[in-house]
């Protein structure tokens, strides 16, 4: 992931600035009148299983976090995959973390972006024989560039605040290691950022530049056929009226034979059983049906009444992988004069606006932080709030819990 071309000329300025790493400047030299420096000792290589539930309810029911022991390591030089950091054997240069982590969290001066390298080292269970798993890696949202490679094979580069998947191929017995290379630099081109930086170029705009894998990192195995995503859009003709929910499934199939899949639908204590329909060899098929709610229990502020669903499916009489999620009915429209009325009702909305900004964990907040900001909307008796791009998934399904509406302010 070399840096963008109008980051250039700027970035050969910050080098001479900015000492390079060691091995980069030929650090093994002592300096005159002194005595060498000797090299940082590398961290202790932990392999470790993915374990633990995930932070947000709403997904595949068999993911597991891929928490634990991390590696870092700062590319300021930009050399990293000149010296093939990605499949770089030992831990020389590396530092133990853990992920979410943000690099430059704490500088408040500068708003540096840069490149930062992640690693994880790792194995995963064993399938029965002749089973037919495949492994899907799932990041929560990174800033801003990723490249992802496993077991020094590329598999993919990605962009934006937006979670992303990944397929894991080359996979091999024993441990595993995922490296990831993200970076925050920018160009002219891109919608956030995009406007000169004393430190390369372009890196300044509207909110702080945190760059690193800012939120959670799962695994999960797909048995042949994985449900991708599942969205329940609900309609209110009127308030007061049956909600008509559209439920759209998408589905991956994995196997190089089509495949007849049947969805189970489970809604509010009821399991419906849709006929079978084909999703075409190593490709993907949306699936949509409709469910009625014949006198729903409508969502509303300081009222968050909220409907749980599962969707499952199945090829013959095998369960193939179940996606849950939760949503709330309600009824907005709009009146001449800029009135809102939510469920009937003239809407009253009073509330502040965030941004995942903490002075000690940068973007990559805590779930403590992230229980302290919604008190505080509690407190102020807030009954909406805004931010410029979108949220954590856990702070929106903890909003969506707590009664609080959500306007998210996409920069597009």
């Amino acid at each position: 992931m070399r840096p963008l071309k109008p980051t250039i000329i700027a970035c050969l300025a910050v080098a001479a600035a900015c000492p390079l790493p060691a091995q980069a400047q030929g650090g093994g030299e002592a300096p005159p009148g002194g005595t060498q420096t000797p090299p940082p000792i590398a961290p202790e290589l932990r392999v470790e299983r993915p374990g633990g539930k995930p932070l947000v309810r709403e997904g595949q029911v068999n993911r597991e976090l891929l928490g634990g022991t991390w590696y870092f390591r700062q590319d300021d030089g930009f050399v990293g995959e000149q010296e093939r950091w990605f499949d770089q054997d030992d831990l020389a240069g590396w530092s133990e973390i853990t992920v979410p982590h943000n690099w430059n969290a704490t500088d408040t001066t500068f708003n540096r972006s840069s490149i930062g390298w992640y690693r994880k080292e790792f194995t995963l269970p064993r399938s029965p024989k002749k089973a037919r798993h495949f492994w899907k890696l799932r990041f929560e949202g990174n800033n801003y560039r990723s490249e992802v490679w496993l077991n020094g094979k590329q598999l993919g580069l990605f962009t934006g605040y937006f979670p992303f998947e990944v397929l894991l191929s080359n996979l091999r017995k024993g441990r595993k290691t995922l490296v990831v290379e993200v970076s925050s630099l920018r160009s002219n081109t891109d919608l956030t950022h995009w406007r000169p930086a004393a430190f390369n170029g372009y890196g300044t705009g509207g909110w702080w530049n945190f760059g690193g894998i800012l939120r959670e990192v799962y695994v999960r195995r797909v048995d042949t056929v994985d449900v991708e995503h599942v969205s329940a859009l609900p309609r209110l003709a009127r308030a007061g009226g049956p909600a008509k929910v559209e439920v759209r499934t998408t589905l991956r199939n994995f196997t190089k034979k089509d495949r007849d899949v049947a969805l189970i639908v489970a809604l509010d204590g009821e399991r419906v059983k849709l006929d079978p329909e084909t999703v075409p060899a190593m490709g993907r098929r949306e699936l949509r049906t409709r469910v009625t709610i014949e006198r729903p229990r409508l969502w509303a502020p300081r009222a968050p009444r909220l409907y749980g669903m599962s969707v499952s499916a199945m090829t013959g009489r095998e369960l193939r992988g179940t996606y849950r999620l939760s949503f709330g009915v309600r009824k907005i429209e709009t009146r001449p004069g800029g009135i809102i009325r939510l469920n009937g009702k003239r809407l009253n909305l009073k509330g502040a606006s965030i941004h995942e900004d903490d002075l000690q964990e940068g973007g990559a907040l805590s779930q403590a932080t992230r229980t302290l900001l919604l008190n505080r909307l509690k407190s102020l008796g807030a009954t909406i709030t805004r931010s410029h791009y979108p949220l954590h998934p856990a702070f929106v399904e903890a909003l969506d819990c707590a009664g609080i509406m959500y306007w998210v302010d996409a920069p597009v």
